[in-house]
C-alpha cells in the first residue's frame, strides 16, 4: 500500500513523493473514459482539442487519487491512482542544490585559516581535506613555507589540485 508522503502544487507540475508530473503529460495520460479506452488501453482523446500548456482549476489529493480538474472550455476532469502515477514516474527526485557556502575573506582570515607545510606533513589526509576544501568554496588555497624540494615530493598531488573542478554557478 503507497503512502503519500509529499503532495505538492506548482503552475507548471505536481510532485508526488518526490516524483515530478507535468500538467502537460498528465492533461495527455488522462485516464477518463473519454480520453483512454480501457480495453485496448489506447487513448482516444482528439489531438485537436490538445492544450500546449493545459492549466489545472483545481487539484486534489483525495482516497489515495489525484483529481485534476483542467480550466477548458468543457468542464473536464482527470482521476489518476497514485499507485499508477508512481509506476509511470519519469522525472527522478531532483538531488537538492548543493549549499552554496560563501566566505568573505581578508588578511585576518587567512591568518587563521592558511596551511603551513609542516603542518600539513603531520597529518596530510587532514591537510588535503581542507586544502580540497578551500579550492572548493574561495578557489584557490594557500600553503606556506613550501620549499621547492618538498613541492617536488608532493608534485603529483599538486598536478591533481590543479585540475581540480568544483560545482560553479558560471
Amino acid at each position: 500500500m503507497i503512502e503519500v508522503q509529499e503532495f505538492i502544487t506548482n503552475k507548471q507540475y505536481v510532485v508526488v513523493n518526490g516524483k515530478r508530473f507535468h500538467y502537460v503529460w498528465l492533461r495527455d495520460n488522462c485516464l477518463c473514459p473519454k480520453c483512454y479506452d480501457q480495453s485496448s488501453r489506447q487513448k482516444i482523446y482528439n489531438f485537436s482539442d490538445f492544450v500546449l500548456d493545459p492549466q489545472p482549476f483545481g487539484v486534489n489529493l483525495q482516497d489515495k487519487r489525484l483529481i485534476i480538474n483542467w480550466d477548458e472550455y468543457s468542464s473536464h476532469q482527470s482521476i489518476f491512482p497514485i499507485s499508477w502515477l508512481l509506476e509511470r514516474a519519469y522525472d527522478p527526485k531532483p538531488e537538492p542544490e548543493p549549499l552554496s557556502q560563501h566566505i568573505l575573506w581578508d588578511r585576518a582570515w587567512f591568518d587563521n585559516h592558511t596551511i603551513e607545510w609542516p603542518d600539513y606533513w603531520a597529518d596530510t589526509q587532514k591537510t588535503r581535506q581542507i586544502l580540497s576544501n578551500h579550492l572548493a568554496t574561495l578557489g584557490f588555497a594557500v600553503l606556506r613555507n613550501v620549499t621547492i624540494e618538498d613541492l617536488e615530493i608532493e608534485w603529483d598531488y599538486f598536478q591533481e589540485l590543479k585540475n581540480f573542478e568544483a560545482a560553479s554557478n558560471y
